[in-house]
């Protein structure tokens, strides 16, 4: 089965930007980095962020505050159970 995420629960990044007051450049950067930790999809040319993922961007903001670097940002976040997404493109039935 799988699971239902309403439209409503998405926020795009500016969104989140003025939620947690984290630059949107930032967490656009966190995306690029770290998207594998992030419930995120691409609408467009726009990133929009699960609401879920918040609290994940904010732990991002502190490891870094901390000194971590992007690998050890990862594995902190793997340490503490945040899940890894995985992103799987649906296969093209009509091609021959």
């Amino acid at each position: 089965m799988r699971d239902f995420i309403s439209d409503n629960d998405w926020l795009t990044v500016a969104d989140v930007s003025e939620k947690i007051g984290i630059p949107v450049e930032t967490i656009r950067r966190y995306i690029r980095n770290h998207s594998h930790h992030l419930k995120v999809r691409k609408l467009h040319k726009k990133y929009q962020l699960h609401d879920e993922c918040v609290t994940v961007i904010e732990q991002i903001r502190e490891l870094y505050s901390d000194g971590k670097s992007i690998d050890e940002v990862d594995r902190s976040l793997a340490a503490i159970g945040v899940q890894l997404t995985i992103n799987v493109e649906p296969e093209d039935h009509d091609r021959n």
